[in-house]
């Protein structure tokens, strides 16, 4: 079934939605993470080099805070209760900033798109909501059924939430919602329940963080909650797994042109002061599973090289016979891939535009392991296992993409021209000196004329 193309963005996100089930992933700085579960709609489809499972079963739903009254420099915070997880703080944001998090994502997704297998899940939906607006959609994630039959009703976050916004008409509330296939959860929820080989999976972590990078971002905010893990993913010709990266409220532009080794990269990523709280992760409590494992930078670079050979030599072949058996696939994909419309309306973009090979190619050593040997037959079995009709599935699949670009296009359109983050903050100082240097000249104008009296 393809996407219906009279819907709009909105009517197919609510529709998946409203017939999903939610569970809590985690909360950051930035916002509050949701997973909405629907296993019979199949409205967005996904299409990677391993496409057993094409149909979104899942969404991830970030909730971002949006404060717009600029008359104060302290803006609200929200402290929250996630059921069996932990408690969070999150910050609110300008309209500004958070149409600049959604924009930065959906370049990310495009330049690390490339051989079909992107760092990050696309945007299929993203929205800024008007307080009204935003008190209806909690109070439908608040009736939803949830993933957990020890759910505690008197501490939900979404509760919390709704409480505040009803209590406070100046705020709304941003929602990007990223596609998912079945078998993503989250590497805190994996590190908390003790799964085994899990520093396998850190390596899978900080591959896809080398990978962002190269492509000249610093996440910024790569704790365990911030990505996903597919313990199942043919990625290596092998089922070894795949990381996916979430949660882009806090990177920034690393602004090095170098291309170093991979153990300065994981250097750097250690070191590196995030402009947002001007701490760097070496500092931060939320960044001890990478700070501890990296240590030791020469045993775990040793670990990603080994990875990055078996990632590449399987991605390569599944490429080549992707462009051999459905060209199409690869034409239309690099073609959208290409069509960058929102480039430099925000800071953010593809300003560090190299290529992943760039980076961690130099690093590929062919004999340090022996990648297994997959036929041509074998590889079409992984992508195409249940004889899917190929072009039906790529004008889904960019009809998902599409769909997530009009919201993105429009959330744009609403800010663009506006000031936001910190020079907005910068304007409300300036006015406010200016103020008081009127009300200051004004006085001593009126001493003066007293003292000529």
């Amino acid at each position: 079934m393809n996407i219906d193309p009279t819907k709009t963005p909105t009517d197919v996100f609510y529709e998946f939605l409203n017939n999903s089930s939610i569970s809590y992933v985690g909360a950051g700085s930035s916002g509050l993470g949701l997973l909405s579960v629907n296993t019979i709609n199949d409205s967005y489809k996904i299409l990677t080099t391993n496409n057993e499972n094409v149909v979104c079963t899942k969404i991830f739903i970030k909730l971002v805070p949006i404060y717009t009254n600029t008359r104060t420099l302290k803006h609200p915070s929200f402290r929250l209760s996630l059921p069996g997880i932990y408690p969070a703080l999150i910050s609110s944001s300008a309209e500004f900033d958070f149409w600049n998090e959604v924009n930065i994502q959906s370049h990310i997704y495009k330049e690390t798109n490339e051989g079909l297998e992107p760092v990050c899940p696309p945007i299929v939906y993203s929205e800024c909501l008007d307080n009204t607006e935003s008190i209806e959609l909690l109070n439908k994630l608040f009736l939803l059924p949830y993933d957990s039959t020890d759910h505690d009703m008197s501490e939900d976050p979404i509760f919390e939430l709704h409480d505040r916004y009803k209590k406070d008409a100046t705020l709304k509330l941003g929602i990007i919602g990223m596609g998912f296939t079945e078998g993503y959860n989250s590497l805190y929820s994996m590190f908390r329940n003790n799964y085994p080989n899990i520093t396998h999976y850190f390596d899978l972590a900080i591959y896809e963080l080398l990978r962002l990078y190269s492509a000249g971002y610093i996440h910024g905010d790569f704790s365990l909650a911030n990505v996903m893990i597919n313990t199942d993913y043919n990625y290596t010709g092998t089922n070894s797994g795949r990381a996916m990266l979430i949660d882009f409220g806090m990177t920034f532009d690393h602004e090095y042109e170098d291309k170093p080794d991979i153990p300065v990269i994981l250097e750097r990523m250690r070191t590196t002061r995030t402009p947002f709280t001007g701490l760097a992760p070496m500092e931060h409590d939320n960044y001890k599973w990478f700070v501890n494992y990296t240590t030791n930078i020469e045993n775990v670079s040793r670990a990603i090289r080994r990875l990055i050979t078996s990632i590449t030599s399987h991605n390569e072949r599944m490429i080549d016979m992707i462009e051999t058996t459905h060209p199409e696939v690869l034409t239309q994909i690099r073609t959208y891939n290409g069509n960058d419309q929102f480039k430099n309306i925000f800071y953010g973009g593809l300003k560090y535009a190299s290529q992943i090979e760039d980076v961690i190619t130099p690093y590929i050593q062919n004999k340090m392991i022996d990648v297994k040997s997959v036929s041509k037959s074998e590889l079409n079995h992984i992508f195409n296992p249940k004889n899917l009709d190929i072009p039906q599935l790529l004008d889904a699949y960019l009809r998902t993409l599409n769909l997530g670009e009009q919201t993105i296009k429009q959330g744009i359109g609403n800010v663009k021209g506006k000031m936001g983050g910190k020079k907005q903050k910068r304007s409300l100082r300036f006015r406010k000196r200016k103020q008081k240097t009127k009300r200051r000249i004004a006085y001593r104008n009126k001493k003066s004329y007293k003292r000529r009296r």
